[in-house]
């Protein structure tokens, strides 16, 4: 009987353990998720911002190590949020408390931010991994040829909301993506790894081949030659090999070598 006893103790000792920093980081969703109505002009908008978090919390680290990290997927995998009711809300108090409300209740966004701080903070349990192709073939998507400007010259951008992930991936991997957009994102001007410089390149490249007579096919001719010239730079491989192993105590997936 005590054996029974404390089996049934330990099971629950250690369903706890495994709950409690779920439920913790969702009561801390205040402090780290930060939302404001602004003006540009005439036009209102709401401003969301990742709070650095106080350094007595448990997931001080997780989250002011990550913070572009989550901002990530509070943008892109988040969808119980209703954005136009928010914005017709006048009062900070209540449009911060139904903010906080909406995202304790996206399961779409409680699953990216399950898998963050289980795989990071629970060490028995393991990290999905991938190689580095497959993080180039994510991190290639954020390199987006726009448009075709009036004189034929190409118009790009670099992790702009414009991008192939959608497109192109029937299997969204939340993580990874954040990791390559967040790497990309803080190295455009960087002296070592500078990708705005990487990606003119690239452009210059494109003028080298009649990629179409229709705007709309050598658009998407000059994107998928674009994909390839990334996939082949040396300097973003070098990059997120380098970022990762920077960042890899805070990451929730392996980068195999």
């Amino acid at each position: 009987m005590k054996n029974v006893l404390f089996n049934f103790a330990l099971i629950l000792f250690s369903a706890s353990i495994y709950s409690q920093p779920l439920i913790s980081i969702q009561n801390e969703y205040d402090a780290i998720f930060e939302i404001k109505k602004k003006k540009y002009g005439e036009r209102e908008y709401l401003y969301q911002t990742i709070n650095e978090i106080d350094s007595s919390s448990i997931f001080a680290d997780l989250v002011n190590n990550n913070k572009g990290h989550i901002n990530y997927l509070r943008q892109h995998f988040t969808k119980n949020v209703d954005y136009e009711k928010l914005t017709k809300m006048s009062e900070q108090h209540s449009l911060k408390e139904e903010y906080i409300k909406a995202l304790k209740n996206d399961t779409a966004f409680f699953k990216v931010m399950n898998t963050l701080v289980l795989t990071v903070r629970e060490t028995s349990i393991s990290k999905d991994t991938i190689n580095l192709d497959e993080m180039l073939n994510i991190a290639v998507k954020y390199f987006s040829i726009k448009g075709i400007t009036n004189g034929g010259f190409y118009e790009g951008k670099i992790c702009a909301g414009i991008n192939g992930i959608k497109q192109t991936e029937t299997i969204r991997k939340p993580h990874v993506e954040a990791f390559c957009f967040t790497t990309i994102l803080d190295h455009l001007q960087d002296p070592q790894y500078n990708m705005y410089d990487a990606f003119v390149s690239g452009i210059k490249q494109l003028y080298k081949l009649n990629l179409g007579v229709d705007e709309k096919d050598r658009i998407l001719r000059a994107q998928g030659a674009m994909y390839i010239i990334m996939n082949q730079n040396e300097e973003l491989r070098n990059l997120l090999r380098n970022e990762y192993e920077k960042k890899k105590n805070y990451l929730p997936f392996a980068l195999k070598m």
